[in-house]
């Protein structure tokens, strides 16, 4: 097959597309990078760390749901993350003397910022709050912290998109010319595209 690849010259002309693809893509974007996600199920994660306060790995809500208890005025850290991030998901819960649940991010030594504090309702159930991230947190090296006050939060998971824009600049296009579809098989043929917007 490769041989049949290689006579046709498919194989060539897809390699040739996914260099094309990095000089679009490759420098300032990771296009096809997975979310990350932190279970807190079997409570602090890995390269998590608690600062200040008390946890406890626990099962809360209705459905139960083992989750990660930040008892009160409790602080934990995420590891520092050499991924970009543009925004993320966090399932929490709160106790019924919870109050709030603050969520920031630091870069280095700098001070922490807040993003965003969290005032939910006492509901016995779990719910998602989705977050975009200020954009001066979409960038490597960027740690996140929870700090809970007064009464407990609970925490499940959290997951960290991966920021995907290309960071402006000047558009680049592919151009297939009249071609808008090829046949793939074995003796098909197939025009290489024009890389325009590149200097």
């Amino acid at each position: 097959m490769e041989k049949l690849l290689r006579k046709t010259g498919i194989n060539q002309s897809l390699r040739c597309l996914l260099i094309v693809a990095s000089l679009l893509f490759g420098s300032s974007a990771n296009v096809w990078a997975e979310d990350t996600v932190v279970d807190f199920s079997a409570g602090l994660p890995s390269g998590w760390t608690k600062t200040a306060g008390t946890t406890a790995n626990t099962s809360y809500g209705s459905p139960s749901t083992k989750c990660l208890q930040l008892q009160k005025t409790t602080t934990i850290n995420s590891p520092v993350y050499a991924t970009a991030f543009e925004s993320l998901k966090i399932n929490i819960d709160r106790s019924g003397n919870g109050t709030t649940l603050t969520l920031s991010y630091q870069i280095g030594s700098n001070t922490a910022v807040d993003i965003k504090t969290f005032k939910l309702t006492a509901s016995n159930k779990f719910s998602e709050e989705t977050i975009t991230l200020p954009a001066a947190a979409q960038v490597s090296g960027v740690k996140f912290i929870l700090k809970s006050a007064k009464s407990s939060y609970y925490v499940s998971k959290i997951t960290l998109t991966p920021k995907t824009s290309s960071g402006g600049g000047e558009e680049r296009n592919l151009s297939f010319g009249a071609t808008t579809s090829f046949d793939a098989e074995v003796g098909g043929t197939f025009s290489a595209p024009t890389l325009t917007g590149v200097t």
